[in-house]
């Protein structure tokens, strides 16, 4: 008998998948995956596809139309087409395995059978339609809506002190922290003038907070690399990385790779390591996307769209999409030079679109031909060839070998066009706003093991040299503070660093707590409430009063600034996508560069946000400030994206019970607000520290449990110690897994 696909659950339920051979190693990830998470890749496929409205009805059409008129599935599948042949292979035995699971008669998960669904056969380009669409809004286009919305409102002028000039802490370990100079002025003028011709209010949303670092053999402990870090996304329900390990016994072709994965998607795509190295990312916070103003007309049959003075035909194709219970709706999708209009407005005979280019999307993704080299690599040199396909999304990717070597290197897809035309819309009709093709993969920022000893990154500034990357840079606090600490000392450890990961400290809530004491309370109990401030060390703790002030603060006082500049939370009807629309949290992200600028915020404004904040403090936790705690107005609460779109569900689907966190918006403990809340919006999506070298002394930790089937005994039993601020063993060996199994499946 032939040597069967073994899946080995280990006692935090983490699959262990040992295969003989590449495409039955991949089988089996494809099946473990589905045994985990089939509703969260029928729900992400479905996204993809366009085809989520048949299931949950009218609330998905906008979205539905949105992903159509992007056109991701046909793109897959042309993607898929143009891969090569031994990944087409992975994608397959990965659906194999997939499928094997569907047709094996399985207990359906309760959001499955809620809906009546009985998923469809998976197929090798849904897997690049997944992937695609879980990076899709990641992109750049809401912010530049954003921007030109701002314009629009407020002129160019006044929007161009909203990005000042700050001493940025880069990546290259060489280059000084110095102020980067920025002169918006001049495109948002461009921004303004096109935008007099789409009318659109409101605000989009902006989030980070990703750490990575690595530090080098001379400042650790064991003379070994020590790799890690925390990507943060929205706290979803499940959460979107999978833990697994995946085995390859084939002598002539072998490999032993154990990460985090994408459920639906083979391999180990942004976290992992073998035997020999291991690699992980923080977002490259790159400028993938253009949003154009397009003009348009019809014109007998067709759709016509105005290109450098003259008229154009433009491609039309209508899609039909499918809604429960109700009549289906038909989708007019038009393309252009400057991509897909996405969304459109006809106003006095005017028909006016926006259309969305994307890296991904601009032409063959071969994102995918990197994912086995990378399992195959031997060290950082290998990983860095294997990495050439990238295209999406963008990354800083570091990596360690057990030579002792480390590297950072940026991998992805960056679109060639001057700096200028990445802060708002450009104009579609103007042919000098095309890409001038992609940046070469040779030129992309790369180091390697720097005198200092570690490279961080945390979605800050890559460097002051080389092709243009982004406008849109996380604030420098969380990497000046990993910098600080990690240059403070030789003796790195595995505990260390994993606590580092839950540093709070907040360089933001030390400005904000320094401005706030500077004023005159006007209230006894606002005295009280300030004096918290005496003494304390910015650590924006769970339990601390001081942090409950300046967090509540900060919030209170982002309305006020946002009523302030007379914006709103306006949204396109029936649109999704890229819109105008959340405000608050696009303002959240910037507001740590506007709290030192007395001419952005003002004593008197900020005095008014203190005697919110007080009285908000006062009417939720009580009198005494003593007694207020941080962790009390900022928790992880889960939304089931089911029940947003199908309320009537809320009775049969399970979410876990909200969580009090510690950390901030700009602490390394990144735990990201959704204004006017205060509760945690985005948080660390997993958490783990590599010892390069000796791989069974890492630890990870995800936010709920590695299922996604709330039956599971594993879908909740890491919550708490991701909360805690604990990791669990990373169990890598043979010896290690086989001590922890708590099952065995034969395939």
């Amino acid at each position: 008998m032939a040597e069967p696909i073994r899946i080995i659950r280990d006692v935090d339920g983490i699959a262990h998948v040992r295969a003989p051979s590449v495409p039955l190693a991949f089988e089996g990830q494809g099946y473990a995956a589905a045994e985990d998470r089939i509703w969260q890749m029928e729900l992400d496929r479905r996204r993809a596809l366009g085809t989520l409205a048949e299931v949950v009805g009218p609330p998905a059409v906008a979205v539905d139309a949105f992903h159509r008129r992007m056109g991701l599935a046909a793109h897959a599948e042309a993607s898929l087409a143009a891969l090569d042949g031994t990944t087409r292979a992975m994608l397959d035995a990965y659906a194999a395995g997939v499928n094997r699971w569907l047709g094996s008669d399985p207990d359906l998960p309760p959001e499955l059978t809620a809906l009546g669904i009985v998923p469809a056969r998976w197929e090798a380009w849904h897997s690049i339609a997944l992937y695609e669409v879980r990076h899709l809004a990641m992109g750049t286009s809401e912010a530049k809506l954003w921007r030109s919305g701002l314009v629009h409102r407020l002129g160019a002028d006044a929007v161009g002190r909203l990005w000042p000039p700050t001493p940025e802490v880069l990546v290259d370990p060489e280059a000084p922290d110095a102020p980067v100079p920025v002169d918006v002025r001049p495109a948002m003028a461009v921004g303004e003038e096109l935008l007099a011709r789409f009318s659109l209010d409101g605000g989009g949303s902006g989030e980070h907070g990703s750490n990575n670092l690595v530090i080098g053999p001379a400042r650790t402990a064991t003379g070994r690399p020590i790799l890690a870090g925390d990507p943060h996304r929205a706290i979803d329900l499940p959460n979107v990385y999978w833990q697994n390990h995946l085995t390859c016994s084939d002598p002539d072709d072998g490999f032993d790779v154990i990460g985090l994965s994408f459920p639906g998607v083979p391999g180990f795509p942004h976290f992992g390591h073998n035997a020999e190295v291991a690699w992980c990312i923080t977002h490259g916070m790159a400028d993938d996307q253009d949003l154009s103003v397009v003009d348009l007309r019809r014109a007998g049959d067709g759709v016509e769209h105005r290109r450098g003075g003259a008229w154009h035909r433009a491609e039309v194709r209508t899609e039909r999409v499918v809604v429960a219970g109700v009549d289906p709706a038909d989708v007019e999708c038009v393309s252009t030079p400057s991509g897909p209009v996405v969304a459109s407005h006809e106003q006095d005979g005017r028909w006016t679109g926006l259309a969305l280019r994307w890296t991904a999307t601009a032409g063959v993704d071969t994102t995918a031909d990197a994912l086995l080299p990378m399992l195959r690599a031997r060290s950082v040199d290998d990983l860095d060839r294997a990495f050439e396909p990238w295209v999406v999304p963008v990354n800083n990717v570091l990596a360690a070998d057990t030579s002792g070597a480390v590297a950072y290197r940026m991998r992805g897809r960056l679109a060639v066009r001057p700096e200028s035309q990445g802060w708002t819309v450009v104009d579609g009709a103007d042919p000098t706003t095309d890409w001038a093709g992609f940046v070469p993969d040779a030129d992309l920022p790369r180091w390697r093991d720097p005198d200092r000893g570690f490279l961080v990154t945390s979605n800050n500034r890559i460097t002051a040299a080389g092709p243009y990357v982004s406008h849109d840079w996380a604030h420098p606090t969380r990497a000046r503070r990993i910098t600080e600490l990690l240059g403070g000392r030789d003796d790195w450890d595995v505990d260390d660093v994993g606590a580092l990961l839950g540093d709070t400290h907040s360089g933001v809530a030390a400005v904000l707590a320094a401005r706030i004491r500077s004023l005159s309370p006007s209230h006894p109990l606002e005295g009280r409430a300030v004096a918290l401030l005496d003494g304390w060390d910015h650590h924006m703790d769970a339990g601390s009063p001081a942090a409950a002030l300046c967090g509540t603060v900060r919030a209170e006082l982002l309305s006020l600034l946002v009523a302030e500049l007379g914006l709103t939370d306006d949204r396109l009807p029936g649109v999704a996508g890229p819109t105008l629309h959340q405000t608050m949290r696009f303002a959240n992200a910037r507001l740590a560069w506007w709290i030192d600028d007395p001419g952005l915020v003002g004593d008197r404004t900020l005095a008014a946000a203190v005697r919110l904040g007080v009285r908000t403090l006062e009417l939720s936790q009580g009198p005494d400030p003593a007694r207020w705690r941080w962790g009390a107005a900022h928790r992880a609460r889960w939304a089931h994206p089911l029940l947003a779109l199908r309320p009537d569900l809320a009775g049969e689907l399970a979410t876990p019970p909200a969580v009090e966190l510690g950390g901030d918006n700009e602490c390394v403990w990144a735990t990201s607000t959704a204004p006017p809340s205060t509760d945690a919006s985005n948080g660390q999506v997993a958490r783990y520290v590599f010892d390069v070298g000796d791989w069974d002394r890492s630890r990870w930790v995800v936010p709920h449990g590695v299922s996604g089937d709330a039956r599971s005994p594993h879908h909740l039993d890491q919550l708490e110690d991701w909360a805690g601020m604990r990791l669990r063993p990373m169990r890598f060996s043979a010896a290690a897994v086989d001590a922890a199994t708590e099952s065995v499946t034969d395939l």
